[in-house]
């Protein structure tokens, strides 16, 4: 268990909608402290065309959440081995350590704006 003094404690409620009536199907929480003690918000623009941003997360970081404005060529590789690739606005990795995330812009018009949580 990581010993650092920082946390981020992500409270996710689920919804059904139909008909325009919405039903909370489930509650998730989840309270992941940082061993490091280095929660960061960076922000970046991926320019439109092709352009890339490539992330390196401190070593022990198991706190990624990510957004952008644009849908962007995601490929996350994690410290233990492994790796995907995926087409995304938002995404949110707790408990995992990632050694390298890049992103890229394949929109031919408009720039990404990309805000990374990390910790």
């Amino acid at each position: 268990m990581p010993t650092g003094t920082k946390a981020v404690l992500i409270h996710l409620n689920a919804y059904l909608a139909q008909n325009n009536i919405k039903r909370n199907i489930g509650s998730f929480v989840a309270n992941v402290q940082n061993a490091n003690d280095d929660l960061v918000t960076k922000s970046a623009t991926v320019l439109a065309g092709a352009g890339t941003y490539s992330h390196a997360p401190t070593a022990g970081n198991l706190i990624h959440i990510l957004a952008t404005n644009v849908p962007l060529t995601v490929a996350v590789t994690f410290a233990g081995g492994g790796s995907f690739t995926k087409v995304m606005n938002e995404l949110m990795v707790l408990d995992i350590e990632i050694a390298s995330i890049v992103f890229t812009n394949n929109d031919v018009s408009d720039n990404a704006n990309l805000t990374i949580i990390t910790g």
